[in-house]
Order: C-alpha cells, then structure tokens, then sequence
C-alpha cells in the first residue's frame, strides 16, 4: 500500500498596492494687460469770417387802380 501525503500548498497572494500619484496640473493664468490708446484729438478752431451782406431794400409804391 502507497500512502499519498496530501499535498497542502499555501499560495500566500500578495495585494498589489498600487499608488496612483495625482497629476496636479497648474494652469498659469495669462494676464494680458491691454495697453488703453490714448488718441488726443487736436481741436480744429476754425474762425469763420462774418460776411457782411447789405441788402438793398427796394421800396416799391403800388398804384391804386381806380
């Protein structure tokens, strides 16, 4: 008689701990500062010459009509 020792395997798993690094993304803010254009607008003065007009006044009789 063959007696068979039963084969006791302990397979001992070892738990793949598995560290996730976090991908810390900084944005950096684009601070675009906008030069204000400064248009200063020369003022034209125009000086205007008066024009003197004389009007002739036509005094004009009108004749009764009999």
């Amino acid at each position: 008689m063959v007696t068979l020792e039963p084969l006791i395997i302990t397979i001992t798993l070892q738990p793949q701990i598995v560290t996730l690094q976090p991908q810390i993304v900084t944005l950096q803010p684009q601070i675009v500062t906008l030069q204000p254009q400064i248009v200063t607008s020369q003022p034209h003065i125009e000086t205007l010459q008066p024009h003197n007009v004389t009007l002739q006044t036509h005094i004009v009789t009108l004749q009764p009509t009999l």
